[in-house]
C-alpha cells in the first residue's frame, strides 16, 4: 500500500503537468510500491505525445517536458504504448512484475486494469518457463564445476551468477509470483512462503559452489513434489 502523503503528492503532481495533455493512463511504478522510503517517483504514462518530448534510450522512453523536480522529489516519467504493455504483460520480466505491482492514478475506461486481468499465463506457459530456468541453472552450475576444477576463476564466477540469478527465478515461480527487477529479487525474497535454505542477504552474498549445488537440489525436490516439471522432463535436462 502506497503511503497517502505520497499518494496526494503524485495526484497533485499529475493535475499540474500531465492531465493537461489528456492520458489515457498514469501508473505510480518502481520502489514506491516496494518500500516505505524510496529514492524518488517512477510514473508510467500513456498518451499521445510528439516526438520532441521523448527521449529514447534502448529500452526506455523518458518523456522529457514534464519537470524533473516537484516539492524537492525527483520525478522520472516514462512513455508506455498500449502494444508495450500487452507484450510486457505476457512476459517473465521485470517489466511484468513492475506493471502489475504498479498503483493506477489514472486509467481510462479500466482498459489497463482489464488487460491484467486478460493477459495472464497459461499453466503450458508456466511449465515451459520453469523447464527453462532449470535447464539454464542445471548447465551453469555444471559448467561451473568444471571450471572451478581448471582453477578458471573469472569463468566460474559468471557460469555460478547465472546458475544463481536462474534458481532465484525458479523459487518465484514455484510460489507462483511475477519474477521482479534485478535490484529488487533478494528483498522480497522475505516475502516468499518456499525458501528452500536460509536465504539471507549475507548468506547469499558469500554462497560457495558447493552451497549452490544444495540450493539447487532442494529446488529440484520441490519441482518434483509439486508435480511442475516430470521426473523424465528433469532427467532429459541433465541428459
Amino acid at each position: 500500500m502506497v503511503n497517502k502523503k505520497v499518494l496526494e503528492l503524485v495526484k497533485r503532481y499529475c493535475k499540474e503537468f500531465i492531465d493537461k495533455d489528456k492520458p489515457e493512463l498514469i501508473l505510480l511504478t518502481g520502489s514506491h510500491n516496494v518500500i516505505s522510503k524510496p529514492d524518488d517517483f517512477d510514473l508510467c504514462v500513456v498518451g499521445k505525445y510528439n516526438k520532441k518530448d521523448l527521449k529514447i534510450y534502448s529500452d526506455f522512453r523518458e518523456i522529457t517536458k514534464y519537470p524533473k523536480e516537484f516539492h524537492k522529489q525527483e520525478f522520472e516519467i516514462e512513455y508506455l504504448n498500449w502494444t508495450l504493455i500487452k507484450r510486457d504483460l505476457k512476459r517473465f520480466s521485470f517489466h511484468n512484475w513492475h506493471l502489475r505491482n504498479a498503483t493506477i492514478i489514472y486509467d481510462k475506461n479500466g482498459k489497463f486494469k482489464d488487460l491484467k486481468k486478460k493477459l495472464t499465463f497459461s499453466k503450458e506457459e508456466y511449465k515451459s518457463k520453469i523447464f527453462e530456468l532449470f535447464e539454464v541453472a542445471y548447465d551453469n552450475l555444471e559448467n561451473a564445476k568444471k571450471a572451478a576444477k581448471r582453477k578458471y576463476k573469472t569463468t566460474q564466477k559468471i557460469l555460478h551468477y547465472n546458475s544463481f540469478n536462474a534458481m532465484i527465478d525458479l523459487i518465484y515461480l514455484i510460489n507462483k509470483e511475477l519474477i521482479p527487477s534485478d535490484k529488487w529479487k533478494i528483498y522480497l525474497l522475505k516475502d516468499i512462503n518456499y525458501k528452500p535454505i536460509n536465504l539471507t542477504e549475507t548468506k547469499l552474498a558469500n554462497l560457495s559452489l558447493n552451497d549452490l549445488a544444495r540450493l539447487f537440489d532442494s529446488i529440484e525436490e520441490v519441482i518434483l513434489k509439486k508435480k511442475l516439471l516430470k521426473k523424465f522432463e528433469i532427467n532429459l535436462i541433465k541428459g
